[in-house]
């Protein structure tokens, strides 16, 4: 388990169904900054954003998502992202793009 999801006292498992958002680098070889209406999650759209080659080296990311007016990087390392309110977190595993979004308890 991920340092950040020790910290916040969250299960990666347990606390949060995962989706397969796309392949990352699918998302980069477009280069377009932002993908706007192709994706939902629980029929609310889903914007990517996507770090450019030339800038890439000054970020520990290369794409983001936005939900729900938050933004959540995807760390390039694979490491867990979790949001400040602990509802989403997102995750890089072999190529794809994970979003978390954390159970009702």
């Amino acid at each position: 388990m991920d340092d950040l999801m020790k910290i916040y006292g969250l299960d990666p498992i347990i606390d949060f169904t995962w989706y397969s958002i796309g392949n990352q680098q699918q998302f980069i070889d477009r280069k377009l900054p932002q993908l706007f209406d192709e994706l939902t999650l629980n029929k609310r759209p889903i914007r990517i954003t996507v770090i450019s080659d030339d800038m890439s080296g000054f970020f520990t990311q290369r794409v983001g998502i936005i939900y729900e007016d938050e933004f959540l990087p995807v760390l390039s390392d694979g490491g867990y992202f979790v949001s400040v309110g602990r509802s989403y977190s997102t995750r890089l595993f072999d190529g794809v793009v994970y979003m978390g979004v954390k159970n009702d308890s």
